[in-house]
């Protein structure tokens, strides 16, 4: 099995949980003798990062932290002209959700934009792949996204995706607000 494993987001903690994505996410997959390439999109700040609702003030990002991940492909685009190039005030007159200014709100347009991204990518590799050589496989036989900001405490689950078709997708259950059908971002 080949697996497109998408890291999506900023940065800013892959430093604290690189060891648990390389235990539990990495090594599980190896050891089943699945293949697997990174994709990762994330974003460069000209400034320090500020986050109320995570109560994180003024950190600066290591812009580089990413290789980490050593990515088979890695797109790092500047979060200031995403911004620019978003129409936040129509989103806003929705109405704040988070009741913060709309810093959640920018914060979630932004991540919505990240994960997008690596979809793109796998699609857009599995297309260039399948020109090449049209009658080769699928590329990819499972995606896995996964937030940097996760420390992983158990090994992922491979053994489900033995069972994994087209119209199938796990989330984890965990985390939740305690609503019915709702699940968090974290992984997929």
């Amino acid at each position: 099995m080949h697996i497109a494993i998408c890291m999506w987001g900023l940065m800013r903690s892959i430093r604290f949980t690189i060891d648990s994505y390389r235990q539990y996410v990495l090594a599980p997959v190896s050891a089943m003798n699945h293949t697997y390439e990174v994709i990762v999109h994330t974003y460069k700040l000209q400034h320090a990062y500020s986050n109320a609702r995570n109560l994180e003030t003024s950190v600066w990002i290591n812009e580089t932290d990413w290789r980490l991940l050593r990515p088979n492909y890695v797109h790092v685009e500047q979060q200031e002209e995403f911004d620019v190039n978003v129409n936040y005030p129509l989103y806003q007159s929705k109405g704040d959700y988070w009741d913060n200014n709309y810093l959640c709100l920018k914060n979630h347009m932004r991540a919505l934009n990240s994960l997008h991204h690596v979809t793109l990518v796998v699609e857009s590799l599995c297309q260039s792949r399948q020109r090449r050589s049209p009658t080769a496989a699928k590329c990819f036989d499972a995606i896995i996204f996964l937030r940097p900001d996760v420390e992983f405490l158990h090994p992922l689950p491979v053994h489900l995706l033995n069972g994994i078709g087209s119209n199938r997708l796990y989330v984890p259950d965990f985390h939740r607000s305690c609503r019915p059908g709702e699940y968090n971002d974290r992984m997929a």
